[in-house]
């Protein structure tokens, strides 16, 4: 029989945690914060955490704007789940044409563009993106909005 070393139970334990967590665990930057809704880390704790949150995602301005992910470790991505936070003062009910593009990859930047959403939304909305077959080795995702009536805001950015 094998020894097991601390190192080697580490790293099993890491590589469980690592398959199986969420973007609960993940870190975040995005183009700007508007600190009123919280700290820059309280923005990005609440948009990956699926229990409801007073706090969430608020760019502090229109579009062009971003909010990126960084997971933990190298991920497959099989859905992803956004509730949008459409704050325009042009419209009732808070309504508006809106375009995103996510991103995904292993590095900083990440450049593929794995989805494209184009089209009305409604403040708390749920957006679902299934991928078939899921994308591999991501560890970066990327939220751009390059049209927005509204300030660019998100409730949620939850990561399966």
């Amino acid at each position: 029989m094998e020894a097991i070393t601390a190192f080697t139970l580490f790293l099993a334990i890491f590589q469980i945690t690592c398959a199986s967590t969420i973007s609960k665990l993940a870190t975040g930057t995005a183009s700007g914060f508007y600190h009123t809704v919280g700290t820059p880390a309280a923005q990005i704790a609440a948009v990956g955490d699926p229990q409801p949150s007073t706090i969430y995602f608020n760019s502090g301005g229109f579009a062009p704007q971003y909010l990126q992910l960084e997971l933990p470790c190298l991920y497959t991505v099989h859905n992803i789940f956004l509730q949008t936070a459409y704050l325009s003062a042009s419209s009732t009910p808070h309504t508006g044409h809106t375009i995103h593009e996510l991103y995904a990859g292993n590095t900083t930047i990440p450049t593929k563009l794995v989805a494209r959403l184009d089209g009305n939304t409604t403040s708390n909305q749920w957006i679902h993106v299934h991928f078939y077959p899921p994308l591999t080795d991501v560890r970066f995702l990327r939220l751009h909005t390059s049209y927005s009536e509204s300030w660019v805001a998100w409730k949620k950015f939850l990561v399966f």
